[in-house]
């Protein structure tokens, strides 16, 4: 069953990985690309219940996930990521899947990047 439209309430930008853009120092930085069209409604809801903390090397890493369900879109992929327009808060895509092979609604496991 498809998520009602009333429920996709949160407007991202989807973008995907463009060309490096080397900065004449030795480093470089991704040039992100607007998706086509740019805009995309979802829903979003925090993942909650899981143990989002892990530890490694004496020292304890906590990554908040969330579910982001929206029309299917054939130019999300893990390598995409969203930008929320409200809060402007950068989600990675962690991981991506259209139940039941329909290829009518996408459901992306997201992780917002802290920089």
């Amino acid at each position: 069953m498809t998520t009602p439209a009333g429920l996709r309430r949160v407007r991202v930008t989807v973008q995907n990985p463009g060309d490096l853009q080397w900065d004449g120092k030795g480093g470089y930085s991704i040039l992100w690309i607007d998706g086509v069209p740019p805009s995309w409604l979802v829903r979003v809801q925090v993942s909650p219940g899981r143990n989002q903390e892990r530890a490694t090397h004496n020292t304890v890493a906590v990554q908040a996930t969330a579910t982001v369900t929206g029309p299917y879109r054939s130019d999300v992929t893990t390598k995409s990521r969203l930008l929320v327009a409200e809060t402007g808060a950068v989600l990675a895509v962690l991981s991506v899947d259209s139940p039941d092979w329909r290829n009518t609604e996408l459901v992306c496991a997201v992780a917002e990047v802290v920089t």
